[in-house]
């Protein structure tokens, strides 16, 4: 069995320090698709600010954005999935912050909306080159339903201890995990990017054993997992690297990965026995 779909985390795993798409990576992205292989992006990041990456790759794909709890097409704008934030959830995690002093992202509709701005706040908007909405009261976005996403910004060793903290308190309603040193995402519990890829594989009628997913962060974890091949990046957390099928060795794992398992005449997975691949 061939692979016919690949899913690629952006920060930390497709985009370099600069936040810009290797020409190489751009390149074996290319050939990938020619090949027949849909290729699609799976990140933590708003629709709006990943669908520019989406369209320099010239992909017509789903996008997977806010961490797998929206699935829209990057060519028509269609919504084939979203699950937002519980509003009670929601609310509690709002007076958490505020009670906290921790910066936190609200996104709505494809908007971002904070109550105020800290450095944390502005390195965020920055990195992600966008402008929030400063509102006096997050609360009163809380109507119909829910936020697609919540994000906590604040300084590493404080989201090492809000993890376990917050998944404590709210793991039966919530799925929270680290998405970058200073990044913690809040969704709903049941969504994930591999829930999110596990949708896109169906609405293509691909088996899991036909996908591979490339990431780095512990948020990639799940579609590492459900895929038929998880890749961790050289970089990669160690905790991903251990769940990892295969680990990349060069510094630009996307075109590694695509050139040993899309360009290359190796052996596929169906022909390999071993968790991890030696190729």
């Amino acid at each position: 069995m061939s692979f016919r779909l690949i899913a690629i985390d952006l920060d930390g795993t497709l985009l370099d320090k600069e936040m810009n798409i290797p020409l190489a990576s751009r390149e074996a992205i290319r050939k990938a698709t020619e090949k027949g292989v849909k290729v699609i992006i799976a990140t933590g990041r708003m629709y709006r600010a990943s669908l520019p990456f989406v369209k320099k790759l010239g992909l017509d794909t789903p996008l997977i954005s806010y961490n797998g709890a929206l699935v829209k097409g990057s060519a028509d704008g269609k919504v084939h999935l979203h699950i937002p934030v519980p509003i009670e959830c929601a609310r509690a995690i709002v007076d958490l912050a505020r009670r906290n002093k921790l910066h936190l992202n609200f996104y709505h509709n494809d908007q971002l909306y904070v109550e105020s701005l800290d450095k944390y706040g502005e390195d965020y908007a920055k990195r992600q080159n966008l402008t929030p909405e400063i509102v006096d009261d997050l609360m009163l976005l809380l109507n119909a339903e829910g936020p697609t996403k919540l994000l906590i910004t604040c300084d590493d060793a404080l989201v090492d201890k809000l993890a376990p903290e917050l998944q404590e308190k709210f793991g039966d309603y919530l799925y929270i995990a680290k998405s970058w040193p200073t990044y913690l995402e809040i969704v709903n519990k049941i969504v994930s990017k591999g829930y999110a890829l596990k949708f896109i594989a169906e609405m293509f009628n691909m088996d899991r054993d036909e996908v591979i997913a490339i990431g780095d962060h512990m948020n990639d974890l799940e579609m590492l997992e459900y895929a038929g091949v998880g890749v961790a990046v050289a970089e990669a957390q160690p905790a991903l690297k251990d769940a990892a099928d295969y680990i990349a060795s060069s510094d630009n794992g996307v075109v590694e990965t695509i050139e040993k398992f899309i360009l290359s005449d190796k052996p596929n997975k169906s022909e390999i026995m071993s968790k991890k691949w030696e190729l």
